[in-house]
């Protein structure tokens, strides 16, 4: 699972984010909270089903 915050700090510095293949099947609200200058974001081949929207607050 990809928790709160997990990008901290770094959210002004990452423009790509590549979290495939990590057999990921849940992601916390506000996991990718910050990342104000992403472009990619590549979560192909995990267990995702869904999350919330909130994931990108």
């Amino acid at each position: 699972s990809v928790p709160r915050g997990a990008f901290g700090s770094l959210g002004d510095s990452l423009l790509r984010v590549d979290l495939s293949n990590n057999e990921l099947n849940h992601m916390e609200d506000n996991a990718l909270t910050g990342l104000r200058h992403l472009l990619f974001l590549n979560l192909s081949r995990n267990d995702l089903i869904r999350f919330n929207s909130d994931v990108f607050k």
